[in-house]
């Protein structure tokens, strides 16, 4: 009925069935926005939980370096010992573990995929001089006006 498998063994008189927990592969996802072309490195911890149950960590589960976007745990207990499937999450961390957020992101943790959204602002350039078009087009046009009236005086 459930996809729950047993071992069944059968010895003379006594059949006995015994819980084997499923093993599956939990992929989780990064997502950069609006980020530059280099980014910082990242790593995730992968936690688990049973439908009333808080998150934990995953036992035996390795933190694992974000490269390409994703990364994936192979051999993961699918349930807990008595068959209830857990819910998996992820969450962004430092490579010691510790909870992180990338300096100038926001980060979004939501089941197996964690985004970063870049929210510096790119800083304006610094004026380098004075911006005075007045004074360069009154002396452009006093230029030319210089040059006509000496064009002038020599065809006189």
């Amino acid at each position: 009925v459930d996809d729950r498998v047993y071992e069944t063994v059968y010895d003379e008189s006594t059949i006995r069935n015994t819980f084997l927990i499923q093993k599956i592969e939990v992929k989780a996802e990064k997502l950069w926005v609006n980020a530059p072309k280099w980014t910082p490195s990242i790593w995730f911890k992968l936690l688990r939980k049973t439908e009333d149950g808080k998150f934990e960590e995953v036992p035996g589960a390795d933190l694992l370096k974000v490269k390409s976007g994703q990364v994936i745990w192979k051999e993961v207990d699918k349930t807990d010992l008595l068959g209830n499937p857990y819910t998996f999450s992820v969450q962004e961390v430092d490579k010691e573990g510790k909870d992180y957020v990338p300096e100038d992101y926001k980060k979004e943790e939501n089941g197996l995929k964690v985004t970063n959204t870049y929210t510096k602002t790119k800083d304006k350039l610094p004026s380098t001089g004075e911006s005075s078009i007045g004074l360069l087009l009154f002396s452009g046009f006093a230029f030319l006006g210089s040059g006509s009236m000496l064009l002038r005086k020599k065809k006189k």
